[in-house]
């Protein structure tokens, strides 16, 4: 991120890697991608938000920093 690389790069489902972070608890990612400017509002191909994928897994930590 320090060198320019996006932060919100999409996967193929458009997954981003803060979404990545959110669904695997990566909570320290999770907070570098946001202070580097991660989209909060992004949705993936099937419209899914952030919080959802959070809560899809059950990840009450990052539903925490989401909300």
């Amino acid at each position: 991120l320090k060198a320019g690389h996006p932060v919100d790069l999409e996967d193929f489902d458009g997954f981003t890697p803060l979404m990545s972070a959110a669904a695997s608890l990566a909570i320290k990612s999770m907070r570098v991608l946001i202070n580097y400017g991660a989209n909060l509002k992004h949705k993936t191909k099937k419209n899914e938000t952030l919080v959802f994928v959070a809560a899809k897994y059950g990840h009450l930590p990052s539903l925490k920093i989401l909300i």
